[in-house]
């Protein structure tokens, strides 16, 4: 006798990636729609939420695509689906902060001339990086409001930045070019 394949499961499943999917994509818009709208001005030292939201985006759909070639199907609740899941979400983690701590950014950022530093303006090592990016990763689900606190701060640093005691600043060189030029001298005499 033939067992018969029970579709239920997998419907309800299909459904909820529809749902994810959904809330990303409104997740995402409403993040443009907060960085479009900001009123924020520009700095010649800290890289702006435009900046850094723009290179983000290929990281994310880099993130997006492995999720989705590691995991075609929807996920049953079993323990090793999830183990997986949170093993390509770790690797993903390391791989970032390893391009942060080797390069002083991200590849995108470094395309758009900006660094992550610590507080003493310095390259960031591996366990900072990989702490910033454990906390992006954590805060995606509050990215419009990560935004938020990125714009509205005068450092430009968001939640994450904070927490791990880093900073995105543009390239010395980008800093040089930005500042006003000035045939002004100071002369101090006794």
């Amino acid at each position: 006798m033939r067992r018969k394949f029970d579709f239920s499961l997998y419907k309800r499943s299909e459904a909820m990636q529809i749902v994810y999917l959904c809330l990303a994509l409104a997740l995402l818009s409403l993040s443009f729609v907060v960085v479009l709208n900001s009123a924020e001005q520009p700095s010649t030292i800290y890289a702006g939420s435009n900046v850094r939201f723009l290179a983000s985006l290929p990281s994310l759909l880099l993130l997006l695509s492995l999720t989705t070639w590691f995991f075609p199907e929807p996920l049953a609740a079993g323990f090793l689906d999830w183990f997986l899941l949170i093993a390509v979400l770790g690797l993903f983690v390391a791989f970032c902060a390893w391009i942060e701590s080797r390069y002083k950014a991200g590849i995108f950022k470094r395309v758009m001339n900006a660094v992550v530093v610590d507080k003493q303006g310095k390259a960031i090592d591996y366990k900072k990086a990989l702490l910033r990016n454990s906390l992006k990763v954590l805060l995606l689900p509050v990215a419009p409001f990560n935004l938020y606190v990125l714009m509205k701060d005068f450092r430009r640093q968001a939640l994450h930045d904070k927490w791990s005691g880093t900073f995105v600043m543009w390239t010395a060189d980008t800093i040089r070019a930005n500042q006003p030029k000035s045939d002004y001298e100071v002369n101090i005499s006794s």
